[in-house]
């Protein structure tokens, strides 16, 4: 049952995508502001931990690894990009779309990733 609600304050302008870590401590946002932010939910200053940029266009979706320490990202700009938690640092940017990219997600021991 769900206890609280939080809203994201640390993005300008929409929200378009959030993701949980494996165990619920951490949450990724995206928005339109092609910028993704690593927070803690559960705790009540909202600041970012984290943020990622690199898109060039809105962010869409996000998937995290199931080890927790990457992230896949898709978006507006047509790419999907492959990211290093701790560092913040992107690890691959895949490219091929021709339109811009709705969704990413890893299967269940992140060997395949779809978009």
């Amino acid at each position: 049952m769900l206890a609280e609600s939080v809203t994201i304050s640390a993005h300008k302008g929409g929200v378009l995508a959030l993701a949980m870590n494996s165990d619920g401590q951490y949450c990724l946002s995206g928005g339109e502001d092609r910028r993704i932010v690593l927070w803690n939910p559960r705790r009540e200053d909202q600041t970012p931990i984290k943020e990622y940029t690199g898109h060039s266009n809105r962010v869409l979706d996000i998937s995290v690894a199931p080890d927790n320490r990457s992230f896949a990202s898709c978006g507006g700009d047509r790419a999907v990009f492959l990211w290093d938690v701790p560092s913040g640092r992107v690890t691959r940017r895949l490219q091929g779309h021709t339109q811009r990219v709705n969704s990413v997600a890893y299967n269940d021991d992140a060997s395949v990733l779809v978009s």
